[in-house]
């Protein structure tokens, strides 16, 4: 099972986001897909073993990923087929209940979690809720496009309406903490409560 060094966390982020800061000439040249390399560092970090994605796109995220085993999930063959074809990842068609199902049947249970497929509040909190159950003890969900910074960019073909599935998720899931990295076009971390070390428990 893994362990998540907590205590790491704030420096992690702290230093993550001054590399971001530094690179650019203007505040507004961070590139979008900063998260690619905030998930990988992530993941490096807290050495998971079973990495998921639901929303494959072009294989950016789902191949910067190190673990053992990796899920990649979408409901298009199209977008399946960018995610690397090394002999510990594993190719489902289909949504979120579908993935339930098989790491049911196969008794597996998630590490890390990122969702990005279907955009809509609805999809995201269907994902989450569908899912949360088959996350280890320390594991961390991540969801991807939650602080849009525009109206205009919470249309569905950029970042959606996301962001409104938070109000949903802390409502009804006590039992998880949620954290939005307010960087367009956002991250969202989610880890159970208590999020203490075993030892202290």
């Amino acid at each position: 099972m893994i362990q998540f060094a907590k205590d790491l966390l704030p420096v992690f982020i702290k230093d993550f986001a001054k590399s971001l800061i530094k690179k650019p000439k203007a505040a507004n040249s961070i590139p979008e897909n900063w998260h690619v390399d905030f998930v990988r560092d992530l993941s490096l970090i807290m050495q998971i073993q079973v990495y998921a994605e639901l929303g494959i796109y072009e294989g950016e995220t789902f191949n910067s990923i190190v673990a053992p085993t990796k899920i990649a999930v979408d409901i298009d063959p199209k977008y399946l087929s960018y995610a690397d074809r090394s002999p510990n990842s594993k190719k489902i068609l289909g949504d979120s209940t579908v993935l339930a199902t098989f790491l049911s049947d196969n008794s597996i249970r998630l590490d890390m979690l990122f969702i990005d497929a279907n955009h809509s509040r609805e999809a995201v909190y269907s994902d989450f809720s569908n899912l949360e159950a088959f996350m280890n003890p320390h594991g961390i969900v991540l969801m991807h496009d939650t602080f849009p910074k525009s109206k205009s960019y919470s249309a569905q073909q950029y970042c959606g309406d996301a962001y409104l599935a938070l109000d949903k998720l802390t409502q009804d899931f006590k039992n998880w903490s949620f954290a939005t990295i307010p960087v367009h076009p956002g991250l969202t971390l989610a880890t159970r409560l208590p999020n203490r070390p075993n030892w202290s428990m």
